[in-house]
């Protein structure tokens, strides 16, 4: 499945709101954020990274070699238990990732070397940012092993979608049907905001749509959505 063409023109909210429908305990962060402007958005396949202070194991050359191992399309997916102090990633590995053809990072924690993120428009996530480097100051303890992102496990493999909303985890063997759900969010929505533009009542046509209702019920109608 080519996971960037199916994220055009939906939202994290839409995948979101999918999962709501379909029952799925998706994993979402409005913490992490784009760190530099107009940062595109990014989905596809997750690939995990474990980073502790405690940790001996080196994390410039671990992350290269995760990067190189990944499968084109990839987002790299940093769990650094939020720590807002030791950086996670820098200039050297977004131009490896470029290189590797990563579709972006996500990282529970702060980056560094932003203006070379923003010069190569690769797409980075996070929760802020800092001037320090990693090296002697945080270890790489795993790779492709489960990770814990807001308290929720995400494991190795599941799809990642990030845009200005915000981040949004689920595993792969449901991401068909949550997309479609998604697209019927969105055909609700533009429904919705049609009617609306051209002189429905607001609360008339929310409740003609059966927004008083459930997701799961709302986009099962196939009288509202094909």
């Amino acid at each position: 499945m080519d996971y960037a063409q199916a994220f055009r023109g939906i939202a994290t909210c839409d995948l979101s709101d999918a999962c709501d429908a379909l029952g799925i305990e998706a994993v979402t962060s409005g913490s992490m954020k784009g760190v530099f402007q107009d940062c595109p958005p990014i989905c596809g396949p997750v690939v995990t990274y474990r980073l502790r202070a405690e940790a001996t194991g080196s994390t410039v050359i671990g992350t290269l070699e995760g990067i190189v191992e990944a499968a084109p399309g990839s987002v790299l997916v940093f769990d650094v238990e939020g720590n807002m102090e030791l950086n996670a990633w820098g200039s050297i590995a977004a131009n490896v990732a470029v290189q590797s053809r990563m579709a972006g990072v996500i990282i529970d924690g702060v980056t560094r070397d932003v203006q070379n993120m923003r010069e190569l428009n690769f797409p980075t996530y996070a929760k802020g940012t800092v001037c320090t480097s990693v090296r002697g100051r945080i270890g790489l303890e795993s790779i492709n092993e489960p990770v814990t992102i807001e308290g929720k496990t995400v494991k190795p493999g599941w799809i990642v979608a990030a845009d200005e909303n915000g981040v949004i985890f689920f595993p792969s063997e449901r991401a068909r049907e949550i997309f479609a759900y998604a697209y019927r969010v969105v055909q609700l929505e533009q429904k919705t905001l049609q009617a609306i533009r051209q002189g429905a009542d607001a609360v008339e046509i929310h409740k003609a749509l059966k927004y008083h209702g459930t997701w799961t019920e709302q986009l099962n109608d196939k009288e509202l959505v094909g």
